[in-house]
């Protein structure tokens, strides 16, 4: 607590449902949803434009690692913190 008021720290460490769009968008907006598309280890929402968000994901793949090393960064390290609870 800081003066009184709980803290909660929610700057993107959660991510929406996949189905999230699929069920509460409104019906005049369903066909531009965002739909979910699963790249390298991880679910992404692609936008009507084609474009895929988190955006750091494409950035951190074009770097210079080795395959082993990214499958460490992005699968090894959520399932160490969150178990399996990530894959169901």
């Amino acid at each position: 607590m800081i003066n009184g008021y709980k803290v909660i720290d929610a700057d993107a460490h959660m991510q929406e449902p996949a189905d999230l769009w699929d069920k509460y968008v409104e019906k005049e907006f369903y066909d531009r949803r965002p739909k979910v598309t699963n790249v390298e280890y991880q679910l992404f929402f692609k936008y009507e434009s084609g474009e895929l968000y988190p955006k750091a994901l494409p950035e951190f793949l074009n770097q210079l690692i080795n395959d082993e090393s990214k499958r460490k960064v992005l699968w090894d390290n959520p399932v160490r913190l969150f178990g399996e609870r990530i894959v169901n």
